[in-house]
C-alpha cells in the first residue's frame, strides 16, 4: 500500500504531466528543466556527491518541486522575465489544480513549479 507521501509525490507527478499538455495546448514550448533533487547520491563510479543547488529543505528534495524552462517559439529563447504574460498564464493554472499547488512567481521565482509539503513551497 502506498503511503501518503508518494501518493502525494505522484500527484505532483501528475499535475506536472497536465501543466505541460496544458502549456502545449497554448503554443508554449515548456520544457522542465530541474526536477527532483537528491541532496545525497552515489555517481557510477560509486563517490558520494552533494548537489547543493537548492536551498536546505526545499521541495525539490521531496520530489514535489520542479523548475521549467519556457521557450519563446518566435526566437527559441528562454523567457527570464517573470512577469510575462506566459509564465502569468501556466502559473495561474497551476495553482488552479490544486489546494496544494504553488507557484514560484509568487515568490519571485517564476519557472518554479510545487506541491506545499511540510509547510514548505
Amino acid at each position: 500500500m502506498l503511503s501518503n507521501y508518494k501518493k502525494k509525490q505522484a500527484r505532483f507527478s501528475y499535475l506536472k504531466a497536465v501543466l505541460v499538455i496544458y502549456a502545449h495546448t497554448l503554443g508554449y514550448c515548456l520544457v522542465e528543466y530541474e526536477g527532483c533533487i537528491m541532496p545525497d547520491r552515489k555517481t557510477r563510479a560509486g563517490r558520494r556527491v552533494q548537489d547543493g543547488v537548492h536551498m536546505r529543505g526545499s521541495c525539490h528534495y521531496d520530489r514535489m518541486a520542479s523548475d521549467f524552462v519556457l521557450y519563446d517559439v518566435e526566437s527559441g529563447k528562454p523567457v527570464y522575465n517573470g512577469e510575462d504574460s506566459r509564465w502569468i498564464a501556466l502559473g495561474e493554472f497551476w495553482e488552479s489544480l490544486d489546494p496544494l499547488a504553488r507557484w514560484g512567481g509568487r515568490f519571485h521565482d517564476a519557472n518554479h513549479f510545487s506541491l506545499s509539503h511540510g509547510g514548505r513551497s
